[in-house]
């Protein structure tokens, strides 16, 4: 029971946040072990809501009990010292969801208010974060920056290199966009037609872990993932000659990782990439993007539908497309391959169960949508 909590509660893991609960929260343990199985940690609190809590069995009194809790403690923590620069944006074609949901986003050090069409991002005197595989920096000197609003393709918002990214896993409400980041370092002796390929790969395996779970999502290329060396999240960039050839090769390649009668779902889910540029500390241009693919599932496009891909695999010198089919799924913080590793009775029970699942999953997105709007 002795467990120190860090004082942000945006730094929780699940077993912070589970020992809160039970401990100070006073929350039945029940409900606060269901929410550690969900993998429930401190960012993703910070954003739950009543109607995700419903989800998951618990009454009334335990969901006030929870969130009056979680807003005390909030309000209790000291307000960041930092100074915030505007970057201005112009949305494009967003669905009226995402844009509601958007405008309640905060992260830690940022916070964009309700209806605002401007993001934010915490700005210091810091030189941004090199390469780090001891992750020695003190979280102090961590700068947190504010996602590019969700399915707007034409913006004016910038990163600032070294900047983190919040991390948004966990618990969905279909809406609000899962993450995943990678850092994409495809320099030097990489040819053009592997980068594509390894591109292709990523983008349309999380986009079928999007659709199967029926949840929005935004995977960001150029920026630091957990086996990277660099910080979860950290801003880093890609060298970027043409942004056609990005473009194209997603269009050029849906029919090859889909299957047929599913090829127009995708892409209608799956929007364009969108580039955001990086800049230094000193606002100075680098030449270098963070590559951003939205996932929009909505349910009157996937209905009842399970999504098998392809993917391609580098052999003896050459891409070819993979034999097996893979039916990809969101699972905690990645994309769960449900055919994977397993026995044919095992993935034949697993994909009996998923198909039912995604029946559940395409009503509760629809009510989402409907409550969103």
């Amino acid at each position: 029971k002795n467990v120190k909590l860090p004082s942000s509660m945006q730094d929780w893991n699940e077993d912070h946040v589970r020992h809160w609960l039970v401990h100070e929260v006073k929350l039945k343990e029940q409900h606060a072990n269901k929410l550690h199985e969900e993998e429930l940690t401190g960012p993703s609190l910070v954003k739950l809501q009543r109607e995700q809590l419903k989800e998951f069995g618990l009454k009334s009194l335990q969901i006030s009990l929870l969130i009056d809790s979680r807003d005390e403690y909030l309000k209790s923590q000291p307000k960041s010292s930092s100074t915030h620069s505007h970057v201005a944006t112009t949305p494009a074609r967003g669905d009226e969801a995402s844009e509601k949901t958007q405008s309640h986003r905060e992260t830690k050090g940022v916070q964009l208010s309700p209806g605002s069409t401007q993001a934010e991002f915490s700005n210091s005197e810091e030189k941004p974060p090199k390469k780090n595989n001891q992750q020695n920096t003190s979280k102090s000197q961590v700068n947190i920056c504010s996602p590019c609003p969700f399915d707007h393709h034409y913006t004016s918002h910038r990163y600032i290199r070294g900047s983190v990214l919040p991390s948004e896993t966990g618990i969905t409400n279909y809406i609000d966009p899962v993450h995943e980041f990678k850092l994409f370092a495809c320099e030097g002796d990489v040819d053009e037609e592997s980068k594509m390929k390894k591109f292709c790969n990523e983008v349309f395996r999380f986009s079928a872990g999007c659709m199967n779970r029926r949840t929005n999502g935004t995977i960001h290329f150029g920026v630091g993932d957990t086996k990277s060396g660099y910080r979860h999240g950290e801003v880093t960039g890609v060298h970027v000659e043409d942004q056609s050839k990005f473009v194209d090769t997603i269009d050029n390649n849906i029919s090859k990782y889909f299957q047929k009668d599913r090829i127009e779902d995708a892409k209608e889910c799956i929007r364009p990439p969108r580039f955001v540029e990086v800049i230094s500390p000193e606002h100075t241009s680098l030449g270098v993007y963070v590559i951003e693919v939205d996932v929009i599932p909505k349910s009157t496009i996937c209905k009842d539908n399970v999504y098998e891909i392809k993917q391609m695999k580098h052999v003896n010198g050459k891409w070819q497309t993979d034999k097996e089919n893979h039916v990809y799924k969101r699972d905690g913080a990645s994309s769960k391959d449900i055919l994977a590793t397993q026995n044919s009775e095992q993935w034949k029970e697993e994909y009996r169960r998923v198909c039912e699942d995604v029946k559940k999953w395409n009503e509760q997105r629809k009510l989402a949508e409907t409550s969103y709007k």
